[in-house]
């Protein structure tokens, strides 16, 4: 689009793009001579105040910024009510535009464009700044081999980017999954969406092509990206390293600096250039020297091997014998032994040799881990989930014990298992496949699977193991030891799969002739049950409530209904002391899991008991999110501890046993059953300003009411639920679970 405009002392020549908040033009500027790009505010956007100090900022971050890999501004000013900036001119488009016209780049190319723009962001942050809107379209060229981050309009200091949540900005295909989530964001987020530009730069696609703008499909989507080489199989594998590091799911598992995305670059340039030199050098080769070249190819290749599997996982068969027991030391034969009890499910043993072997000294790396993921399998197996999440958070507090990018994918994955493994709550089947686990990895699905078994969460613990079984039909031969252990989890599958087929059976029957077949299933499947102490407690009951129906079957409906009558109101006044004790200790989640647990029969018994379960939920809800607070933006005010003792220094951590007053004499630990519950309730009230709709606000009131109720405090709690009611309509219908309160409306 041609334009003949004067604008101040410049000349608008050509309009070059238009974003979010203003057009681009190719402008001369008369008083210098020279080309520049010129940034208007939308003639819309000018009357706006918010704009125009937004504008106007960017102009300033950006200007503060001195970097060859960063777009220069050369000034700002206003003229005819425009506000504007005097850019660098980067007249060789962007590579967005490249990509367009392309499809995509060289390796070459865009490993020099991925280290460029790292080094301008980091630029950037040494000034406090990350840029919240890296893709394509704000890299641009001033030459095929020079490249120029743009567009710092959304960039924020990184002392305020954890308080930037809620409202997502950028290009789906590249923003960071935190920002999808409305979690902090950090340089991290930026990591993230080089990464996927990138990514788009060598495979012609971005990583995530889903034409969806919800939140959910995206966030979802995100979490299952392929790799690189899955997508270009010509790339080096420190390239698919670099960008696969880069666009992890979990912040915490992407490069942590700028610093060291750039080393994995750098490195994957080095390792480019000399594959490419070694392709050179052997196609000048005579066939002579081919020959000799593959022997000795060959030799080297058979030592790598063998050093390969000395530090590694458990090998079998010819190989794995004469390198583990044959010509092994003694260590070696400890660990088969060690290995071979386990096998043979003597858990208790087998954890002890394995713990013997930790305590070896010079045990290379990553057989240590190896060692201590079998001595945690083995604590799950007896049932001691305590002891095997502390063998966990060893290999977590380790680290990954390699740097090197042919090791990365077995170091990331140890830790990505540990921290699985070491946390408190049971792992869910998708959170293991997040892992990705192959060939030896997939004793991940037994390891989370044992501990979930451990820990009597018997349905994830099934899926998973069920999972680890069929795994291991299709193993290579080098992690075929990992079958091995398949007899530890098929006798758990079986009985979880029999006691399922009796609690459908039961749970289906209505007549009398299908409570007393029913009752016959869940006794068969009772006797057959290879761990009986586990699930033979969930057979029990369903076996005494058929019995019962049996009886109330034959004496007719009137005594069917009372004795269940009867029954439920024996649960209820059984649960109810339990769920007060633990809620009085502020132990919400287990009180809520009791509460899921107990079944009743009756209609009236069943409405009471959702009161009970939906009241817990939200007092559970409300103590999660009172720590989401205190992680996210802290609680200053003083803590006061029982009985009106006052701990200065605000709260920064919180967890769901304690939190953590920060001192000048250092870290003060505080359990929650010590805080006082005025302070509790005002942590509540000053968190309310967190929320930012009103939807949000009545969340909160609500959640922070039913709290103040429990605690007695009547007033205070019906006015907070009162409030929530008029912010948020489905909290009218609720108010009925609290007597007394709705009639206030």
């Amino acid at each position: 689009m041609r334009v003949q405009r004067q604008l101040d002392h410049f000349e608008l020549l050509e309009q070059l793009g238009i974003g979010g908040m203003g057009t681009v033009y190719r402008a001369l500027d008369r008083n210098l001579g020279r080309h520049v790009a010129l940034k208007l505010l939308q003639r819309e956007h000018s009357q706006n105040p918010d704009f125009n100090e937004q504008f106007a900022r960017e102009a300033a971050i950006t200007a503060s910024i001195n970097h060859p890999y960063v777009v220069k501004v050369f000034s700002t000013g206003q003229d005819h009510g425009r506000v504007y900036i005097a850019m660098e001119l980067v007249g060789h488009g962007s590579l967005d535009e490249l990509l367009e016209k392309e499809g995509k780049l060289t390796e070459e190319e865009v490993l020099a464009t991925g280290i460029q723009i790292a080094q301008g962001l980091n630029a950037a942050l040494q000034r406090g700044l990350i840029h919240r809107d890296i893709k394509p379209g704000n890299i641009l060229f001033a030459d095929r081999h020079t490249a120029k981050i743009v567009d710092f309009g959304l960039a924020v200091l990184m002392e305020n980017a954890g308080t930037v949540m809620g409202e997502v900005w950028g290009t789906p295909a590249y923003v960071a999954p935190e920002k999808l989530d409305s979690q902090p964001e950090d340089v991290r987020s930026d990591i993230y969406s080089l990464g996927a530009a990138l990514f788009h730069a060598l495979a012609g696609v971005p990583p995530c092509k889903l034409d969806t703008n919800q939140m959910s499909e995206l966030l979802e989507a995100k979490r299952q990206l392929p790799s690189l080489a899955a997508v270009n199989r010509e790339v080096t594998e420190g390239t698919a390293f670099a960008i696969d590091k880069a666009l992890k799911f979990a912040p915490a598992d992407r490069f942590q600096t700028y610093g060291e995305m750039i080393k994995a670059l750098e490195y994957a340039q080095r390792e480019l250039a000399a594959a490419r030199e070694r392709r050179a050098k052997g196609a000048k080769l005579q066939p002579k020297a081919l020959v000799l070249a593959g022997a000795a190819l060959a030799v080297v290749a058979g030592l790598a091997v063998t050093f390969w599997l000395k530090p590694s996982g458990p090998a079998t068969g010819e190989a794995g014998e004469e390198v583990m027991t044959g010509s092994g030391s003694g260590a070696d034969r400890k660990y088969q032994a060690a290995r071979m009890l386990l096998a043979g499910s003597d858990a208790t043993k087998a954890a002890a040799a394995f713990r013997a072997l930790e305590k070896l000294p010079d045990v290379p790396q990553p057989r240590l881990n190896w060692i201590s993921v079998h001595a945690g399998l083995a604590e799950f197996l007896g049932g001691r989930s305590e002891e095997g999440r502390a063998e966990f958070a060893k290999i977590a507090e380790r680290g990954p014990f390699s740097t090197d990018p042919t090791e990365q994918r077995l170091a990331e994955f140890f830790v990505g298992l540990a921290k699985l493994a070491a946390s408190e709550t049971a792992v869910t089947p998708a959170t293991v496949e997040a892992l990705k686990p192959e060939g030896e990895e997939c004793i991940a699905l037994l390891v989370c699977g044992m501990k979930d078994w451990a820990l009597k969460d018997y349905e994830n613990a099934a899926v998973l193991l069920e999972r680890f079984g069929t795994a291991t039909a299709a193993l290579p031969a080098k992690a075929a030891w990992v079958g091995e252990y398949k007899a530890l989890a098929a006798p758990i599958v079986a009985d979880f799969a029999a006691c399922s087929a009796a609690s459908k059976e039961a749970a289906a029957a209505s007549t009398l002739p299908d409570y007393e077949k029913a009752l016959a299933s869940v006794e068969a499947a009772r006797a057959k049950l290879r761990h009986p102490a586990a699930l033979g407690a969930r057979l029990e009951p369903l076996a005494a409530d058929l019995r019962m129906k049996i009886v109330m079957a034959k004496n007719g409906q009137a005594s069917r209904l009372a004795a269940l009558g009867q029954a439920d109101l024996k649960v209820l006044a059984e649960l109810k002391p339990k769920l007060l004790g633990l809620c009085g200790l502020m132990r919400y989640n287990d009180a809520l899991t009791i509460a899921r647990a107990a079944s009743v029969q009756t209609e009236s018994a069943k409405k009471v008991l959702a009161s009970m379960v939906l009241k817990t939920e939200w007092l559970a809800r409300f103590k999660a999110t009172l720590i989401n607070d205190i992680a996210t933006v802290g609680y200053l005010d003083p803590l006061v501890k029982k009985p009106n003792q006052l701990i200065p220094g605000g709260v920064r951590r919180a967890s769901e046993i304690q939190v953590e007053v920060v001192s000048q004499f250092g870290s003060v630990p505080v359990p929650w059953t010590e805080v006082s519950r005025e302070c509790i309730m005002a942590m509540g009230v000053s968190f309310l300003r967190q929320a930012r709709t009103a939807d949000k606000v009545a969340d909160r009131q609500w959640l922070l009411g039913v709290y103040a109720l429990y605690e007695g405090k009547d007033a205070e709690g019906r006015d907070l639920l009162i409030q929530a009611a008029r912010g948020k309509d489905d909290y009218r219908q609720q108010l009925g679970y609290f007597i007394g309160i709705a009639e206030s409306l």
